[in-house]
């Protein structure tokens, strides 16, 4: 059951982190083009810190192989999947050229 979870959604996982991550971190250039110290070196923190844990959960959840851990982790990725897809068109809509 572990390899057939890993084998159909690691490539997703990866993809759905990686978004993840490019939103903090896209959010940190914005503060560090407009000079708003606080919030870029959050940013940067949480485009790290997030992405880190949401694959933490990914595999702990895989590797303990445990029933209960793979029906968590099977809604921790659909509320993952949704949230960034659901999100995603929005990023795209908000994207803008930065001078820096």
């Amino acid at each position: 059951m572990f390899l057939v979870l890993l084998a159909v959604l690691s490539v997703q996982g990866h993809f759905v982190f990686g978004v993840i991550m490019g939103h903090y971190y896209s959010l940190q250039k914005k503060a560090d083009v407009w000079g708003d110290r606080a919030n870029q070196k959050r940013f940067a923190r949480w485009a790290v810190i997030v992405p880190m844990l949401c694959h933490g959960m990914y595999d702990f959840c895989l590797s303990t192989q445990e029933l209960k851990f793979i029906l968590i982790f099977l809604v921790f990725i659909i509320v993952v999947y949704v949230h960034v897809f659901k999100n995603l068109k929005r990023y795209a809509e908000q994207d803008m050229e930065l001078d820096a």
